[in-house]
């Protein structure tokens, strides 16, 4: 029971752009919401869509739409250089993107509230990844033990200093890549 309470916390439904390299779309857009869904589980997000978007407006990278009275809709990203359309953004600006959008779940405006969860999203985001934690959090979702058949902690098993100088290498490579937006 626990863990059907857990699965519900995520996007119920992604779509991509019927269009070339609609495969590799729906590839990133399933990694991206994989890999936020303990974020969700944590703050009891659901969300029912997660799409691609390709806005006319080049600076447009993302937008959380609302639905009157439940909150938010959908949120849509833009994953392709709006120049050109079969080249896209790497992972890791994406989900700085998605971050923000989900963001907007609590905090409808930019301003100082807004941007204290969307770093607080991102760390949490850091702290995760660095454990190799993605998914539910549960089973094959779970970080791993160690190396099989090797000695001592895996990758998975940093010291707190490891993980600490990867969460901050992580977080200003995410905030360098929105900063250098088409």
């Amino acid at each position: 029971m626990a863990a059907q309470k857990r699965d519900h916390y995520n996007f119920a439904r992604i779509t991509v752009l019927k269009q070339q390299g609609s495969e590799e779309a729906m590839a990133l857009l399933k990694k991206a919401a994989h890999q936020v869904q303990p974020i969700m589980i944590r703050h009891k997000w659901s969300v029912p869509v997660l799409a691609e978007f390709s806005p006319r407006n080049p600076g447009l990278l993302g937008v959380n739409q609302y639905e009157s009275g439940s909150g938010t809709g959908a949120i849509r990203l833009r994953l392709r250089r709006p120049t050109q359309n079969s080249v896209f953004y790497d992972f890791d600006f994406i989900l700085g993107t998605l971050l923000h959008e989900m963001s907007h779940i609590v905090h409808q405006h930019h301003k100082e509230p807004f941007w204290k969860l969307y770093h607080e999203l991102n760390v949490e985001l850091d702290e995760l990844m660095t454990k190799g934690i993605a998914g539910t959090g549960q089973g094959f979702d779970a970080p791993s033990a160690g190396r099989l058949g090797g000695k001592g902690p895996g990758a998975h098993n940093p010291s707190p200093a490891v993980l600490r100088a990867a969460m901050v290498k992580a977080a200003e490579e995410r905030q360098r890549m929105q900063t250098l937006v088409p």
